[in-house]
């Protein structure tokens, strides 16, 4: 038998509570025998489970009592657990995300009574977000400079095989000076590619007022540059994907697995001819679906919406962009249009009843 039997109970009987909302509710405990209790600790606490590792992460962790319980002693403990800066429930194919109450008792030298409680979190209103990182352009100099350091490093290892005496030590140095080499060769080609690019098409930008996204809109986008030779596009696509990749194990035996989600190619541009030295724009929108596959990121689990550009060139290598986006609910970027409309016909009707009791003159 246990020392103590814990039970919770959430005021809210749906248990569904949304972002900045405080989670209230009791724990109840039966005291079984005498117990020195160094912390009873009652934690919000977020876990993931499904294909991946366990991410987790507590939140609105507090001491509600220390000191001895005796035996047959019943003790009520109301809680209160403000949730913020958490991800959202979220069911999905390789991920979920739950959140809990957990109740824990420190006794020293002893197993540790606990119990926990799952409720849900929803959207709540406006939050602060940051920007996705943005993924760079590389140029072909750039590529060049990078290029260096493996061409010196297959050296290297070629040099040091030499100086083994046994056949296994010069084989083992040789092919880890062929495998860097190339890798060498790999990136100066990209390289030359990308250059040869240059030259015709000049640098491409992608311009979006944000990469923030939300569910059910569109987002615009464009593409902006001025090429030095006339330069033909046959085609100008967009394809937008959401993936769950969770890894599972570690080290040495860790395992990535994929799972797509949502897969869409928009069409920017069909056929069009650019004129040297002439600043040309392609743009279109960007529909993103009616889905709560909010992004998020943890060691071990992730879900990530990305943007991939791909421009179609005659005569030319394509260009081909990625840019990582975030997906968030509308009412984090806009706020919940209910919770604004019943705040505004509070605030009417209070100013109606202080009007009704002011006094005529």
């Amino acid at each position: 038998m246990s020392k103590c039997d814990i039970s919770i109970e959430l005021d809210d009987p749906q248990g569904a509570y949304y972002l900045g909302d405080t989670v209230t509710g009791t724990v109840k405990i039966l005291v079984n025998k005498d117990v020195n209790c160094s912390a009873l600790k009652i934690t919000g606490l977020w876990k993931t489970h499904g294909r991946g590792n366990t991410d987790r992460g507590k939140y609105g962790e507090h001491t509600a009592f220390e000191g001895i319980m005796k035996a047959g002693e019943v003790k009520t403990i109301p809680f209160n657990i403000l949730v913020e800066g958490v991800p959202l429930t979220y069911r999905g194919e390789y991920l979920n995300i739950d959140h809990y109450v957990d109740v824990r008792i420190d006794i020293p030298w002893s197993l540790d009574p606990k119990a926990s409680e799952e409720f849900l979190v929803l959207a709540g209103g406006i939050q602060e977000i940051e920007e996705p990182l943005k993924t760079g352009h590389n140029t072909s100099s750039t590529l060049f400079g990078c290029a260096i350091f493996p061409l010196l490093a297959s050296l290297f290892a070629y040099l040091v095989s030499l100086q083994f005496e046994d056949e296994a030590g010069k084989m083992t140095g040789f092919c880890v000076a062929l495998i860097l080499l190339v890798i060498f060769i790999y990136i100066v080609a990209k390289a030359i590619l990308r250059r040869l690019r240059e030259k015709k098409l000049g640098v491409v930008n992608l311009e979006m007022d944000t990469y923030i996204i939300t569910p059910n809109s569109s987002v615009p986008c464009k593409l902006v540059f001025s090429p030095l030779k006339p330069i033909e596009v046959n085609k100008v696509t967009a394809k937008l994907t959401a993936t769950e990749v969770v890894t599972s194990g570690s080290g040495t035996d860790a395992t990535t697995h994929t799972k797509i989600l949502f897969e869409e190619i928009a069409n920017l541009s069909d056929y069009q001819l650019f004129q040297p030295y002439q600043s040309a724009e392609i743009s279109g929108d960007i529909c993103i679906p009616d889905t709560m596959a909010y992004s998020f990121e943890s060691s071990s689990n992730k879900l990530h919406w990305e943007l991939a550009i791909h421009m179609d060139v005659k005569s030319c290598p394509d260009w081909k962009h990625k840019a990582n986006l975030r997906l968030v609910p509308h009412e984090h970027v806009f706020g919940d249009p209910m919770a604004e409309a019943e705040e505004r016909l509070l605030n009417h009707n209070q100013l109606d009843e202080n009007e009704q009791e002011s006094p005529e003159w």
